[in-house]
């Protein structure tokens, strides 16, 4: 953030794409900080540069950031309406795969947090597959958590896992500490009264992480570049061609 915010001193200087990239990342940092009226006062300008400029992949990132957001916030429908909107743009934007997939998740969610996890399940599923498809290992984690806590709300407790599992497996690869932390205690939860082997072994992994990041090993997949060569895409936009 303050990486970026060093970068507004120069605004008058930087041609569209790349000021678009930081009105994109600046918003997701504010949401990341739970500053959503920051986040929908640096999305509402972008907006209108990126549809006055045809950047439709600008667009549609920035309706979908917006409808995170007012979920956020906790006005449903105003989230419903961005999420709509990107959804519309879908035709036009060139990431075929990586874009939809960031909407279908943050679709789902909120699907999910509305008590309609039939909805959810069937957008978190396509977002999963999508990210699969863009080799985007961030959105993919982030689908598969969710598309987990889906499953099991809808009592569907063996595609739960398997979710979980290979969610933590990749955050794991990833050295996503806080991630994986988080996975395995859902892990831990799933066989609390199923099996008291796999219990222990993953309140046993919970335990180890735990102690780690107490002790400062966190590698958030927020603070690890190197293994986001792939996934950061998602906020870097093609350059126009020629």
């Amino acid at each position: 953030m303050k990486a970026v915010e060093k970068m507004w001193a120069n605004q008058v200087e930087i041609e569209t794409e790349t000021l678009l990239n930081m009105y994109s990342l600046q918003a997701i940092l504010y949401n990341k900080l739970k500053m959503y009226q920051e986040a929908i006062k640096v999305i509402n300008p972008a907006i209108d540069i990126a549809r006055r400029e045809k950047q439709f992949d600008h667009c549609f990132e920035l309706w979908t950031t917006l409808g995170v957001s007012y979920k956020n916030l906790g006005h449903p429908d105003m989230a419903k309406t961005c999420f709509y909107t990107a959804s519309n743009l879908k035709h036009k934007i060139r990431k075929k795969f990586l874009l939809p997939a960031y909407n279908f998740t943050e679709s789902g969610k909120l699907f999910l947090s509305e008590g309609n996890p039939d909805k959810a399940k069937e957008l978190l599923v396509e977002a999963v597959k999508l990210s699969k498809k863009a080799n985007d290992r961030l959105r993919q984690l982030d689908a598969q958590v969710a598309l987990g806590d889906c499953c099991l709300r809808l009592d569907q407790f063996r595609d739960a896992v398997q979710q979980f599992e290979e969610a933590s497996e990749m955050a794991k690869k990833l050295s996503f500490l806080d991630q994986e932390c988080s996975i395995v205690l859902k892990l831990a939860q799933c066989y609390e009264d199923r099996d008291s082997v796999k219990y222990n072994k993953y309140y046993a992994r919970f335990y180890q992480l735990s102690v780690k990041l107490l002790h400062g090993g966190e590698k958030s997949m927020w603070q690890n570049p190197s293994s986001l060569q792939k996934s950061e895409k998602e906020f870097q936009p093609d350059p126009p061609d020629g």
